[in-house]
């Protein structure tokens, strides 16, 4: 349930607003009233968080991860790994500057991805949103879009035929309250979903759905009122300005149906991608091992994440906002599958509080993530790599001839 101190804290804060300010201040504060709900998670069904002993280094990433599937280190000094401190000398004449952190960002990202790390980081080029990028494969959250909103359960990149094996957070500024990265079992989430939803899986799959907005028409319009930040647009995906060639590229690379559509407000372009993928994966693991996991961005991308967002998206249905996700025949989930799914991502999951320095390094195929809602200024790094391709797995390849 939700800490003692995030409840003293929004209660406070709450009654505060309500003793200083206006009924208009008390109206926009709802959608921290929406977070108190969405913090007020149920305990899972796991107890214990492993944190790793020692100084952060190759071999305690690669034990963890084979052994946990994450690996989790504080202390490291990491929320300090892009500042510097000039020197001087005896007489304060400035010599030089010096690295604060004693890790550098390339020692970093041998440590996570291994002695082939130059080769093996991915960025985020076609993610959902904009990212701010601090130095090459080092990126920050997109914190700014909606923090009052829990962020649902999703392995990263995952509605793309491309995605990330690890993935990695490093804390440089937690957040006032809230903002934990909950972690969810997906191997245990597969083997807990009811048969019904498991056939239906493996029947249909699922359809991702995009609707993907024209900058240019967009940035022309004075005062637009539908919020776009943190959105990407097609010219950015596509690294084109020419709508014909941005269609090609999705009909003809990316093999995507397509459909140009009008925004039913400020009468502008959208291009709408569909695609389906499977909503599972068996894996052969680094031990040889094999396992099937639930690894899909089904929840990530539900359209239902646009509640309380923003009231424009709020009178959209799911499939007009800016992401959705179907069954793979085009059939809507229900609301008892979704919250079926829902329920056991939290059984399965784990959550810990942010400290300056700490770093989560995640097999992105054994666990998926998520976001809580935050108060506070709050600054996360991100780190993607070992890039998996789901055609030069022949076990996807085997899965998605049955599709």
């Amino acid at each position: 349930m939700m800490m003692w101190k995030e409840r003293l804290f929004l209660y406070s804060r709450r009654r505060h607003l309500m003793k200083t300010t206006g009924y208009h201040i008390i109206k926009k504060f709802n959608k921290s009233e929406y977070m108190m709900r969405n913090l007020d998670y149920p305990i899972s069904n796991i107890q214990n968080v492993y944190f790793s002993k020692g100084k952060l280094n190759q071999q305690i990433v690669k034990t963890n991860l084979l052994k946990n599937g994450y690996c989790i280190v504080r202390n490291t000094n990491l929320q300090n790994l892009f500042s510097t401190e000039v020197k001087c000398d005896t007489h304060g004449l400035y010599t030089d500057r010096y690295n604060i952190c004693e890790i550098t960002p390339s020692q970093l990202k041998q440590y996570i991805f291994g002695d082939n790390y130059e080769n093996e980081t991915m960025d985020y080029a076609f993610g959902t949103d904009k990212r701010p990028e601090y130095t090459k494969s080092i990126l920050g959250v997109n914190d700014e879009v909606s923090p009052s909103n829990f962020v649902n359960f999703h392995n990263e990149l995952a509605y793309t035929d491309e995605f990330p094996k690890i993935i990695s957070f490093v804390c440089i500024t937690p957040s006032l309250t809230g903002g934990y990265t909950p972690l969810s079992n997906v191997r245990t989430v597969y083997n807990e979903l009811p048969n019904d939803i498991k056939e239906k899986l493996l029947k249909y799959g699922i359809k991702y759905v995009r609707n993907i907005r024209d900058k240019k028409s967009e940035l022309s319009i004075k005062n637009n009122k539908i919020d776009i930040k943190g959105q990407k647009c097609w010219q950015d995906l596509f690294n084109t300005n020419d709508a014909s060639e941005a269609e090609s590229i999705c009909r003809n690379i990316y093999k995507y149906d397509t459909q140009w559509l009008k925004c039913r407000t400020n009468n502008t372009p959208i291009l709408r991608v569909m695609y389906n993928l499977p909503g599972f994966m068996t894996i052969q693991n680094d031990d040889e091992t094999v396992a099937t996991s639930f690894v899909n961005s089904l929840l990530g991308m539900h359209g239902s994440f646009f509640d309380s967002y923003d009231k424009y998206y709020e009178t959209l249905p799911y499939i007009e906002r800016p992401l959705h996700s179907l069954w793979g025949n085009g059939e809507e989930f229900t609301k008892e599958e979704i919250q079926t799914i829902k329920i056991l991502y939290q059984q399965n999951s784990i959550r810990f509080e942010w400290k300056e320095g700490d770093i989560i390094i995640v097999d992105n195929l054994w666990w998926a993530h998520g976001r809580y809602p935050f108060f506070g200024n709050r600054k996360i790094l991100a780190l993607m790599g070992i890039p998996w391709k789901r055609q030069e797995n022949p076990l996807y390849v085997k899965s998605i001839n049955k599709i």
